[in-house]
C-alpha cells in the first residue's frame, strides 16, 4: 500500500513529463484536459452526468501513468474534457488508484 498526498505528480509517457493531479476517492473515473489529449486514441464515448444529474456524451482513451514505486505503471481509462478553469490538468479516480492510501494532510 502506497501513501500519497491528495495533490501530487505523476509522470505520463504519451507526453514525456510530469503533471499534477488530484487524487479524487469520490470520482469513479479519471480525467484529463484535452490540452494533454494529444497523442492519444480515443477509445469509445461514455455518458458522464454532473452533480446536478445532467448527463453529457465524453470521450475516452487508455494511457499509462507512472505512480511512484512499489506501484509503477499502470493503464488508467481517461474521460477527455475540458478541465482548463481546475488546478490540475488530471484528475484520478477510484478506478486507478488501488494500492493507494490518500492523506489530505500532505
Amino acid at each position: 500500500m502506497m501513501i500519497l498526498p491528495y495533490r501530487t505528480q505523476v509522470f505520463v509517457p504519451h507526453l514525456g513529463r510530469m503533471l499534477k493531479a488530484k487524487l479524487d476517492s469520490g470520482a469513479d473515473n479519471s480525467s484529463l484536459d484535452l490540452d494533454f489529449a494529444s497523442g492519444l486514441r480515443v477509445a469509445g464515448y461514455v455518458n458522464i452526468s454532473n452533480s446536478l444529474g445532467k448527463s453529457k456524451r465524453t470521450p475516452y482513451a487508455l494511457m499509462d501513468i507512472v505512480l511512484p514505486d512499489p506501484i509503477g505503471t499502470r493503464q488508467i481509462r481517461v474521460n477527455l474534457a475540458d478541465r482548463s478553469h481546475l488546478r490540475t490538468p488530471l484528475l484520478l479516480g477510484r478506478s486507478a488508484l488501488q494500492g493507494v492510501l490518500i492523506d489530505p494532510c500532505i
